[in-house]
């Protein structure tokens, strides 16, 4: 019975460990793409704005 559980606990934190890194790699990535979009905006500005505001 205490083996059964020692496994159990064991394999509940390699999931933890696993979820812990999925969630802090899911958020390095959208910072990632934040900042790759607020770069392209920065440098064409101009662009995206006279495309947004062009009324044909």
């Amino acid at each position: 019975m205490k083996k059964m559980d020692l496994k159990r606990r064991k394999n509940c934190k390699g999931q933890i460990l696993t979820e812990y890194v999925t969630m802090a790699v899911m958020a390095f990535t959208i910072v990632l793409v934040f900042l790759f979009l607020l770069a392209v905006f920065a440098e064409y500005n101009w662009r995206m704005t006279a495309l947004l505001g062009w009324e044909p």
